[in-house]
């Protein structure tokens, strides 16, 4: 796991728990309407339910199918910690969302689903990029849709990022996955 990549992660995550309301006030008060056209469309593409799967695609090829399991575990466990947290610390979503949810606003589900895969794209360098562009548009779209604060989505990529690194090292360190 990049050190430094966490660590950036969580001075910008505590830096966004001191300016939450003012980041989110500033994007929610540029909104415009055919950006937020645009933005609700994909806010239904960019759940778990897409990412998942459209991931999963990327390793269905022999060379890669042995890693299917463990993506999909860490899929697992970094959504499974995230509603976890949700429970537990209950925090409110924004006043001031396009879209009602009934869930807890702290860590966005949406944005840990796409941050888990970011570790096993190491296998697709071209594709990692691209990847993390689209990390990045659905981290934007939680927060101008006013569905989440910039700490929910920075927490989200960091549990996502940290815990499939997790998975990887634990399944190198005790080949507790051997997929043929």
């Amino acid at each position: 796991m990049k050190k430094r990549v966490v660590l950036f992660l969580v001075i910008l995550l505590i830096a966004s728990l001191l300016f939450d309301t003012q980041i989110s006030s500033f994007i929610t008060s540029h909104r415009s309407e055919s950006l937020t056209n645009i933005l609700l469309s994909l806010e239904l593409i960019t759940s778990g339910w897409f990412v998942v799967p459209f991931i999963s695609l990327l390793f269905i090829k022999k060379d890669k199918r042995k890693n299917l399991p463990i993506l999909l575990i860490s899929f697992l466990v970094a959504l499974l910690l995230t509603y976890i947290l949700k429970s537990f610390i209950e925090r409110s979503r924004p006043i001031n969302a396009l879209i009602e949810k009934n869930t807890n606003s702290f860590p966005s589900g949406h944005v840990t689903a796409a941050a888990a895969p970011i570790p096993f794209l190491n296998h697709y360098p071209k594709f990692k990029h691209g990847w993390l562009a689209i990390l990045l548009i659905i981290s934007f779209t939680r927060i101008y849709l006013g569905l989440h604060y910039a700490s929910d989505v920075i927490a989200a990529i960091l549990i996502g990022y940290v815990i499939s690194n997790l998975v990887i090292y634990f399944n190198e360190k005790y080949k507790l996955l051997r997929w043929h």
